[in-house]
């Protein structure tokens, strides 16, 4: 409201895009820090199926960790997948008649971690824009 955006214009909606569907198409679909714990996690297979939910015109980010914290166990992260934003990009298997990328890059954040240690982090961002 405080945006000036009407409240019949917004919707959010959280659902396990493994198994959502929906016949509606958003302007705005995006996926943050999609990692799991799992080894045999469909991450590119959500993320695919994410695109198919981005309305013409609409944009797909997607922002992912790019290498693991520095107080990270190699066991707590044995079974991630670090792409880079290239490598996010070429996953998606986007048709590049229809979409296009408007940034993929990494980005570097502060975070504190669970022992008050400071560090900084390397996100991946990748923002496609469904053309049309």
């Amino acid at each position: 409201a405080a945006a000036g955006i009407e409240a019949d214009r917004f919707e959010l909606v959280a659902a396990d895009l493994a198994t959502w569907t929906s016949d509606a198409v958003f302007d705005l679909v995006t996926a943050s820090f999609l990692h799991s714990w799992e080894a045999e996690f469909p991450r590119e297979e959500i993320l695919r199926r994410a695109s198919g939910f981005v309305a013409p015109g609409g944009h797909l980010l997607i922002i992912s960790h790019a290498t693991p914290p520095p107080w990270a166990s190699l066991e707590m992260h044995q079974h991630h997948d670090f792409p880079t934003p290239e490598a996010e990009v070429a996953a998606l298997a986007l048709n590049p008649d229809d979409w296009t990328v408007l940034v993929a890059e990494t980005r570097e954040r502060n975070a504190i971690g669970p022992n008050g240690v400071s560090a900084d982090l390397l996100d991946g961002v990748v923002l496609v824009r469904r053309n049309g």
